[in-house]
């Protein structure tokens, strides 16, 4: 196998964007993947779409309830000739939530249950990010203070401390 190298431009025309934004709710994450690009579709795991729905007609949507749907999705982008040139989860936060609430039902041990979580989690988010499109993740926002240096900072709030900490360092652009 030989090596391919190629301009930096070339890299990302390939890959696309990955992009993650955390706010707290009402501060515009839905409304902003729907300004995302042309054509874009949004994978809905919210149920709140009632602030984008005079979006125009390039932007599409589908629900998500199960971690099934969500592979799902992930299986047609990754293998169907379809339009979409952004695709926005929105919102991680609340995948992650059902995802736990599934593991919670396998694993009565709530520890193997985060693990789980973890692992189920930072392999969809990976698969989702390394699609070759431009991907917007959407995650509820939370304040973290530092217990040694008494610093407030805010980030991205999922299930799972762990996982939350680790998520920013997926992405080529973090936006709060």
């Amino acid at each position: 196998m030989g090596i391919k190298i190629t301009t930096v431009k070339e890299a990302v025309q390939d890959v696309g964007l990955k992009i993650l934004v955390h706010g707290i709710a009402g501060s515009g994450k839905t409304v902003m993947c729907a300004t995302a690009g042309v054509p874009t579709l949004i994978i809905s795991a919210e149920s709140g779409l009632l602030s984008i729905k005079d979006a125009p007609d390039y932007v599409k949507t589908t629900p998500i309830k199960t971690m099934d749907d969500l592979i799902e999705v992930h299986e047609y982008l990754a293998n169907e000739k379809h339009e979409f040139q952004w695709i926005a989860l929105d919102s991680i936060s609340e995948m992650g939530e059902v995802v736990l609430a599934e593991e919670k039902q396998v694993n009565k041990d709530a520890r193997s249950a985060y693990g789980e979580l973890i692992t189920s989690m930072t392999d969809i988010i990976k698969k989702f990010r390394d699609l070759p499109l431009n991907v917007i993740m959407t995650a509820k926002q939370k304040r973290y203070t530092d217990q040694d240096t008494n610093r407030t900072h805010y980030g991205p709030d999922l299930p799972g401390q762990n996982l939350a900490n680790s998520l920013p360092y997926l992405y080529d652009e973090v936006f709060a």
